[in-house]
């Protein structure tokens, strides 16, 4: 199983996925923090493991799109508060501050920790934006995911929809 920590940005979000069991890094990646680049994480986490778990810092100010766009493709998602997260930096030897590090703690914090130790991430009763329902959100991320293998990775109808909001 894999672990991926998201520090979560309004335009853009780092993605650092480790093993659950060594901590070791499987991957890093920066998305565009709208409904393509949500589309495009999924489609990357799901291509370095079968098992995997989301770790968001908890700043549902700029991450709560990205968390929807996640649990909608039926995804796990726990969230790490800030202070978790913290003491995962300090011990690493990277010097300085960049979201791809900050990323990494996130998820090496759940890592250390443990996922069974951070909230889980759920559907919220409020409406959605333009009033769509968490039905509708995850039918559309659905589809798009199921798009056909020459339609270059992602829905066009999913980008089109993506590019009115």
């Amino acid at each position: 199983m894999i672990v991926i920590g998201t520090d979560t940005h309004k335009g853009s979000h780092a993605l650092a996925a480790v093993d659950e069991g060594t901590g070791r890094v499987r991957g890093q990646r920066e998305i565009k923090a709208d409904d393509a680049g949500h589309l495009a994480a999924v489609r990357w986490a799901r291509g370095l493991d079968e098992e995997r778990v989301w770790a968001i810092e908890d700043c549902r100010a700029v991450s709560r799109r990205l968390e929807q766009a996640l649990l909608a493709a039926g995804e796990r998602v726990v969230r790490v508060a800030p202070h978790r997260m913290g003491a995962s930096r300090r011990g690493e030897r990277q010097p300085g501050k960049s979201d791809q590090i900050d990323a990494l703690a996130i998820a090496r914090a759940v890592v250390k920790d443990g996922v069974d130790e951070f909230p889980v991430a759920t559907w919220t009763s409020r409406r959605w934006k333009s009033g769509s329902s968490p039905i509708t959100a995850r039918t559309s991320l659905l589809s798009a995911l199921a798009c056909s293998p020459g339609c270059g990775g992602i829905s066009s109808n999913y980008v089109a929809n993506s590019r009115r909001r």
